[in-house]
């Protein structure tokens, strides 16, 4: 990108939604249910509970002041780590790991 296009894009402004209901979720501690994944994180939001949709669930994200300046989507993962199967069993290097199914009699 060229500088006026990086200056045109600092001259928007931080991206945020407005919740009508901010002053009451901090004052009651009721959690904000949002799918705004793309909203910054303000100084007005520290103390409120957010529940950030994943793409499947909502996930809960405490607000502290470290986050401010941050999307909320940076605090609701959207993806799983990959889990590997069991190894098979070192002491037999010949035979396969049972699996408890099979398709020949017993």
């Amino acid at each position: 990108m060229t500088g006026a296009a990086l200056t045109e894009l600092r001259a928007v402004g931080p991206f945020f939604v407005a919740f009508p209901n901010l002053k009451e979720a901090a004052e009651s501690n009721i959690p904000i249910f949002t799918r705004a994944r793309s909203c910054t994180i303000l100084p007005s939001f520290v103390g409120v509970r957010f529940h950030v949709h994943n793409g499947k669930h909502f996930i809960p994200v405490q607000i502290i002041p470290e986050m401010v300046g941050h999307k909320l989507g940076e605090f609701s993962p959207t993806r799983r780590r990959g889990k590997h199967p069991d190894p098979p069993d070192r002491k037999h290097p010949g035979q396969r790991a049972k699996t408890g199914g099979g398709m020949g009699k017993k």
